[in-house]
C-alpha cells in the first residue's frame, strides 16, 4: 500500500467516526429538544387546564348569579302583582259600595220626598226602607194630617206635608236648595249650594260623607233668588256623568231630537213652591274655551240684549239642538244643567230649559 492510499483510509475511517459522533448528537438534541417541547406543551396543557377550571367556575358562579337574579326579579314581579291585583280588587269592591251607599241614600231620600209630598211611595222600593222613614219622619206629621182631614183642609194639608218635608231636608243638611226632578232622564235628587266652596258636593253625598257620585250643586255665581221680580234668574246645576246611569248621565240622550221634542218638564221643588222648566236645547262644547267661559261665566242677566245674547250663544253653538217654536223670550227664567261629556277632551253636554214668569 502506498502512502497515499494509507492517508485515505485514514481519512475515511476519520471521517466514518465524526459521522457518527455527528449522529448521535443529533439524536440528542433532538431528543433534548423533543423533551423541551413536550414538557413545554404539557405546561400549555396544566396551564389552559386551569383557565379553563377558572372559566368555569366563573361561568357557574355567573350563571348561580344569575339565576339567583332571575327569581329575585321573578319574586318581586309576583309581589307587585300580588300588590297591584289587591289593590285592584279593594278598588272595585270600594267603587262598587260607594255607589250602592249612594244609590241607598239617595232611594231613601226622595222615598221621603214622595211620603211626606203625595203621601205615597214609589213603587220598587224596600218595605224595611219605607218603614225607617215613616219612623224617623213621620209620627208627629201624621197626627197633625189626622187632626187636618178632620176639617177637609186639604189646601192645607198639602202645604203642611210640602213644608215639612222642605224643613226635614233643611235640617238634615243646611246646603239643600231644592229637589230637581226629570221623569224623562229618571233624574230625582236633592240640588245643594255652598257659599264657601263651590265643588264641595262634587265628591260628597247629601250627608257630606265621601261619593265618588257626589250630589248635584248649584254653580257658586248662580245661588237661587226670588222668583216674583220681572228679573230673569239664571241657575246653573252640576252633576256627574255616571257610567251606571245616574247623576246626569240621561241628559246626553237629548242629543236625540225626538228625544228633546218629547221630553218632561224639569220640575223644581222648593217646600210648597213648585216650579216647572220648559226643555228646549241641548248642546256640547268644549270647556276652558271662550264660548265655555261666557256660557258658565254668567252671573245673571243685564238686560234684554244680554238676555237675548246668552240664548243666542246656546243655540247658535256648533253642536246645539234645540226646538225652535220652544225658544224663551225676557225676562224667562234659564236653567241650565252640565255634565261631562267624551265627545272632546273636556267636554260639556248642556240641557238648557226655561220657565215662563206668571
Amino acid at each position: 500500500m502506498n502512502k497515499d492510499e494509507i492517508l485515505k483510509e485514514i481519512n475515511d475511517e476519520l471521517r466514518e467516526e465524526f459521522d457518527k459522533l455527528n449522529e448521535k448528537e443529533v439524536m440528542q438534541n433532538l431528543d433534548s429538544d423533543i423533551d423541551d417541547k413536550l414538557a413545554y406543551s404539557y405546561e400549555e396543557d396544566l396551564l389552559f387546564l386551569d383557565n379553563t377550571d377558572e372559566e368555569l367556575t366563573q361561568e357557574a358562579s355567573e350563571t348561580t348569579e344569575n339565576s339567583k337574579t332571575k327569581k329575585t326579579f321573578i319574586n318581586i314581579a309576583i309581589i307587585v302583582f300580588a300588590i297591584l291585583f289587591i289593590l285592584s280588587v279593594y278598588w272595585i269592591v270600594s267603587y262598587k259600595y260607594g255607589l250602592y251607599k249612594d244609590r241607598e241614600q239617595f232611594a231613601l231620600l226622595e222615598a221621603e220626598t214622595e211620603l211626606l209630598i203625595s203621601n205615597d211611595i214609589r213603587v220598587g222600593y224596600d218595605d224595611n226602607i219605607v218603614s225607617e222613614i215613616i219612623e224617623k219622619n213621620m209620627n208627629d206629621f201624621i197626627t197633625k194630617i189626622n187632626n187636618m182631614n178632620k176639617h177637609n183642609k186639604v189646601d192645607q194639608i198639602q202645604q203642611l206635608k210640602a213644608k215639612k218635608w222642605f224643613k226635614s231636608l233643611k235640617n238634615q243638611n243646611p246646603d239643600f236648595a231644592f229637589w230637581l226632578t226629570i221623569n224623562s232622564a229618571y233624574i230625582s235628587y236633592p240640588v245643594m249650594y255652598n257659599s264657601i266652596d263651590e265643588n264641595y258636593y262634587l265628591r260628597r253625598r247629601f250627608d257630606k260623607d265621601y261619593s265618588l257620585s257626589g250630589t248635584p250643586f248649584l254653580d257658586i255665581k248662580t245661588p237661587l233668588q226670588s222668583f216674583d221680580t220681572d228679573t230673569p234668574n239664571l241657575n246653573i246645576v252640576y252633576g256627574h256623568n255616571m257610567r251606571d246611569g245616574t247623576m246626569f248621565s240621561n241628559i246626553v240622550d237629548y242629543e236625540d231630537i225626538d228625544v228633546l221634542k218629547n221630553s218632561s218638564e224639569i220640575i223644581m221643588t222648593l217646600g210648597e213652591d213648585t216650579y216647572r222648566y220648559k226643555i228646549f236645547c241641548f248642546t256640547k262644547l268644549k270647556a276652558y274655551t271662550i264660548l265655555s267661559d261666557d256660557i258658565y261665566g254668567h252671573k245673571k242677566f243685564e238686560d234684554k240684549d244680554d238676555y237675548k245674547h246668552y240664548i243666542n250663544l246656546l243655540i247658535n253653538s256648533k253642536n246645539a239642538v234645540y226646538l225652535e217654536d220652544a225658544i224663551p223670550e225676557y225676562p224667562s227664567d234659564i236653567l241650565l244643567l252640565s255634565t261631562c261629556s267624551s265627545h272632546v277632551s273636556n267636554g260639556r253636554s248642556i240641557l238648557v230649559a226655561y220657565r215662563e214668569k206668571e
